[in-house]
């Protein structure tokens, strides 16, 4: 498909995306087929009929949680950032255990400069996903410097190091947050 867009056969790589896109294995596959399709959709002149014909199919069906995720990423992508909220939001309310779309949701509050939902969301992801707590926590920190919140800088520093003890990059990020504070 990639090589289908740069020798603009933008019909045939929009099939090759559309075909990544509509398959549920691979998450990551099927973001990448989406983003592909915007991409082809928009050389081709379509993307927002593509868009009206998913909203109108949303109206239909306002439950349909691949159609909401699936639009709401397409709001995300072309930059209307408040309707992709809107979209997460009520994915979160239906899926509240789906990190995905917490991830996304938490990435578009701090994008928005919406800091308290964007702290909560990250706090609600440091609960749910044990995994990424770092990159988590990562996050807070630079939302805490960001409006200057030096107590909870700190606190988030501190947990860095507490998940990584023994690395060189964590105890910088917390020698950093001191020399600001």
């Amino acid at each position: 498909a990639r090589v289908l867009m740069r020798q603009q056969k933008f019909d045939e790589a929009a099939m090759e995306y559309d075909a990544l896109a509509a398959q549920s294995e691979n998450e990551f596959l099927m973001q990448q087929g989406e983003a592909g399709q915007l991409e082809a959709w928009r050389e081709l002149g379509i993307l927002a009929e593509k868009q009206k014909a998913w909203e109108k199919e949303l109206e239909a069906n306002a439950q349909n949680p691949k159609l909401i995720g699936r639009l709401a990423r397409l709001y995300e992508r072309i930059g209307q950032r408040e309707k992709a909220i809107q979209l997460y939001e009520h994915r979160r309310t239906t899926e509240p255990d789906n990190i995905d779309h917490l991830r996304s949701l938490a990435t578009l509050y701090t994008a928005a400069k919406q800091t308290e939902q964007a702290i909560a969301t990250l706090n609600t992801l440091l609960e749910k996903d044990k995994n990424r707590a770092r990159v988590y926590q990562k996050e807070l920190l630079d939302i805490y410097l960001a409006v200057d919140l030096k107590d909870e800088a700190i606190a988030a520093a501190k947990a860095i190091v507490g998940l990584a003890p023994s690395d060189p990059e964590a105890r910088l990020h917390l020698a950093q947050v001191y020399d600001e504070t």
